[in-house]
């Protein structure tokens, strides 16, 4: 390894070190868990996690059959009244399942406090108010009234499994826990078992009459996601069970289950849990097992609990499943995040489970996971980093891919065909890294020669040229000149000269800047370039250095924006006290010379030609006509999607050829339908106007002029019509000819 150091260039050697840095640091932080770096590794762990579970799950036919929910949902509260239910009720619902066929009644709730007794309370209210007889006769069925014994006798007639909780809140505990049905032979305090201290669990009374007992906790990871289920909880020197767990054990008809460990080091790591020896179920060292998730919820039968008390199901769905009662009602405060799903009944996190006991499996993180991440991260990084020191920057993004892609779909592999979980994130997080320092030092390599291109020719070609030039310098970009079909536009701003007098020379400049940037960024977003800034002129073009086949709709489209954005743009000048910005546009299409243009002392990339002076004299036309923008027919007839106003044929100066110039309004999806009865009222009065049929034309464009008299090009033809009643004879073509710039 040192030989083939010395081999390198300096230029190589540098991200070779940096690569073998950032590999030594992924190892350091899988193994000896660095503070921060590993709670940073393990969060991104946790996404590739759940992105890898979301895009892994399999498609699945109709629902299990062996695990049915019985939910207490919105349906339920509304028809049976507000939760907790009378003990009466839950003892009707645990009688019409076990006369269902239910295996096992399993319950995710618990139900520590007891329940007011109806005698007792009318007892106590009348006291000696009450008749003698009926004092006595209330008494006498006290005992038959409790609600807590009529729910005990309803439990101890059917195979029921209830809910119990830990909880982490500084509380004294409450309820009665189950007798314990796990078993281990050996010092429990040398096994790393999930520990909890504060139970909350069912009255005594009605423990004693269920037939087991599970833990419903479930604990989520620091991301607040549920991602594990823990099979067993140790409190104080007891070991407790999951209400999966008992469930299975129910069913099973076994006696109890067994914890099996595996000595690491001086301590016990729990190898698997055996269930009467008829199921072993591997588990990580504490106990917990990855849930399979089936996918987005439900992905169980569930039956609404109502439905159920009221005999509104069919009893043979029950038929020897394991039934949960659960809820899913708004504020049951049952409802978590998990990795396929944000808002998750808890009630489906234990079916899951359930489900997965019968025959499906879980996901299991081996013993020798750590020491299989670490070998996947030392081959994968240093494969990167042989392949990367002889690669250019492209090959070396397309390799870096195929290894990211080669890892990630050995981990898929393993998870989806031989449910091991390893980790992902890690040796995805090096490998990229390890690509960044590789590919970076290439293209720090490439971005020097390019910037010697820049310096050599960005004083005076543009920047997208040079960019062009770069990638593909065997292009025609006209830079030795060459005649193209373009768009030019010229923008000025009118009564620039009171402006400029009105501001001192700092603030003028500041005026200019504050109103180029916006308009140039306009012009940049629509691929346009920027020829030239002429005091307060900006001149730009279409369809060069690059070409570009829509040059005419994307310069339409610019200065369109151009003029939307300057009411916003007024308002800041307004508020800043300089006055309001109002332009005028000129933009026309046709044949113009490109290309690298000046003297030995000074060139820039611009562009020359008769169509160049057409859109010069349409700018300064809009003063004539008292509107933003005028375009030529050429540019016209290309344009899709805008509404434009015809506003006449005519022949600028310096030009024989008359043009039909038009006023661009606004896209035709925006046109109101004023606007649009407005601008084909107009035309029938152009119409009119250039068939010579003056007194058609002069009523129509009086009628507009009425209805909009904001409009000047309205008494610009009333005018002119009048004029030209008298002086113009046969063989008129409706040219006006304009005789100053």
């Amino acid at each position: 390894m040192l030989k083939k150091l010395r081999s390198l260039t300096r230029g190589d050697r540098l991200p070779l070190l940096l690569s073998a840095g950032i590999l030594a640091l992924g190892m350091l932080v899988m193994t000896a868990r660095l503070p921060v770096l590993y709670d940073v590794q393990q969060r991104l762990e946790w996404l590739a996690y759940d992105l890898r579970m979301r895009l892994t799950i399999p498609a699945q036919e109709g629902f299990d059959p062996q695990v049915v929910v019985v939910d207490v949902d919105e349906k339920s509260l509304a028809a049976e009244g507000h939760w907790p239910w009378p003990r009466r009720r839950i003892a009707d619902l645990v009688k019409a399942l076990g006369s269902a066929g239910a295996a096992v009644i399993a319950f995710d709730s618990t139900y520590p406090e007891a329940e007011r007794n109806p005698a007792e309370e009318v007892l106590i209210a009348r006291g000696s108010s009450l008749d003698p007889a009926l004092r006595a006769a209330l008494s006498a069925e006290t005992t038959a009234l409790d609600p807590d014994r009529i729910l005990a006798a309803a439990l101890a007639a059917n195979p029921v499994v209830l809910g119990f909780t830990f909880t982490g809140a500084n509380v004294p505990g409450k309820g009665s826990l189950p007798a314990s049905t796990v078993h281990y032979e050996g010092d429990i305090d040398r096994v790393s078992f999930l520990r909890m201290q504060t139970p909350v669990g069912n009255l005594q009374v009605l423990q004693e009459a269920a037939t087991a007992g599970g833990f419903f906790t479930v604990l989520p990871d620091r991301d607040g996601v549920i991602r594990r289920i823990p099979m067993v909880i140790r409190s104080g020197d007891r070991l407790y069970a999951s209400l999966a767990l008992e469930s299975m054990r129910l069913v099973l008809g076994a006696d109890a289950v067994t914890v099996v460990t595996r000595p690491v080091g001086d301590s016990e790591r729990i190898d698997h849990i055996s269930i009467g020896g008829m199921l072993d179920l591997p588990t990580d060292g504490e106990g917990q097992v990855v849930i399979p998730f089936r996918g987005p919820s439900p992905q169980f039968l569930y039956l609404s609990a109502t439905d159920v008390l009221h005999g509104l199901f069919d009893p043979g769905l029950l038929e020897g499943a394991v039934v949960l009662v659960g809820a899913t009602a708004e504020g049951m405060k049952d409802l978590r995040a998990t990795p396929v799903q944000a808002v998750y009944p808890g009630v489906e996190v234990h079916a899951t489970a359930i489900s997965s006991l019968f025959g499906a499996g879980f996901p299991v993180r081996p013993a020798w996971g750590l020491g299989a991440d670490v070998a996947i991260l030392a081959i994968s990084g240093l494969a990167a980093m042989t392949l990367f020191t002889r690669l250019g920057p492209l090959a070396a993004i397309m390799a870096a891919l195929l290894l990211l892609g080669g890892v990630t779909g050995l981990n898929v592999w393993l998870w989806s065909a031989k449910q091991l979980v390893l980790s992902l994130a890690a040796p995805i997080i090096s490998l990229v890294g390890i690509a960044f320092v590789h590919i970076s030092f290439r293209f720090l390599a490439e971005a020097r020669s390019r910037r010697g291109l820049k310096e050599a020719f960005g004083q005076y070609v543009p920047v997208t040229l040079v960019e062009e030039m770069y990638r593909d310098p065997e292009k025609d970009f006209g830079f030795e000149g060459e005649s193209r079909d373009m768009s030019v536009l010229f923008a000025d701003i009118r009564s620039f000269t009171a402006i400029s007098e009105a501001l001192e020379p700092p603030a003028l400049k500041q005026f200019l800047n504050a109103y180029f940037t916006p308009i140039t960024e306009i012009i940049f977003r629509h691929q346009g370039t920027i020829d030239k800034y002429v005091g307060d002129m900006v001149m730009a073009f279409w369809g060069a250095p690059v070409r570009d086949p829509e040059h005419q709709q994307h310069a339409v489209e610019a200065a369109l924006d151009m003029l939307l954005a300057l009411p916003a743009l007024s308002e800041q000048f307004e508020r800043r006290g300089w006055p309001a910005v109002r332009i005028g546009i000129g933009l026309h299409s046709g044949p113009m010379n490109v290309g690298d243009m000046g003297s030995s002392f000074r060139r820039a990339y611009t562009v020359i030609g008769d169509a160049v002076n057409v859109s010069s004299r349409l700018e300064s036309l809009t003063k004539y006509y008292g509107v933003s923008m005028l375009v030529s027919n050429t540019t016209r007839e290309a344009v899709k999607g805008i509404a434009f106003r015809r506003l006449d044929r005519v022949r600028v100066v310096g030009k024989m050829e008359p043009t039909d110039i038009y006023e661009p309004i606004c896209a035709e999806a925006e046109l109101q339908p004023a606007r649009a009865a407005e601008l084909a009222a107009h035309e029938d009065a152009m119409r009119a106007y250039f068939e010579a049929d003056w007194d058609t034309a002069s009523t129509a464009f009086a009628a507009l002029a009425a209805t909009h008299p904001q409009t000047p090009v309205y008494r610009i033809f009333i005018e002119r019509i009048a004029a030209l009643r008298d002086q113009q004879g046969p063989g008129w073509s409706g040219v006006y000819e304009h005789t100053s710039k």
